[in-house]
């Protein structure tokens, strides 16, 4: 497969200097980051049925899901996102996007 001059295409070829963590060390990060955060999600549902048990709430199925699945999702989601921005950001694929928007009239690059 040919490779891509595109700024926006991965660099897998590119080793990693000394000191500077491999790609996929940066995404073993990531995947450890959302095991931690599904633990916690999980523990933190658990803690909101405890408290609604503890103050008389009627405790239906349907409502146990949506409540679960709501505070579950809503960590998992925020937490994938700041990961991404993590990765994204020790991993240097910022630095190697370029500004691709064309320059104003009588500006120059």
């Amino acid at each position: 497969m040919p490779q891509s001059d595109s700024p926006m295409a991965p660099d897998t070829a590119r080793a990693a200097a000394p000191g500077e963590r491999s790609n996929a060390e940066h995404w073993r990060w990531f995947r450890r980051l959302m095991a931690w955060m599904f633990a916690f999600s999980i523990l933190m549902v658990g803690l909101a049925v405890l408290y609604m048990y503890s103050q008389g709430v009627p405790l239906r199925p349907w409502f146990l899901l949506f409540m679960g699945g709501g505070i579950a999702l809503s960590l998992m989601l925020a937490a994938a996102l700041m990961g991404l921005v993590f990765v994204s950001a020790r991993s240097g694929i910022d630095d190697r996007v370029k500004d691709l928007a064309p320059p104003d009239v009588g500006e120059e690059r």
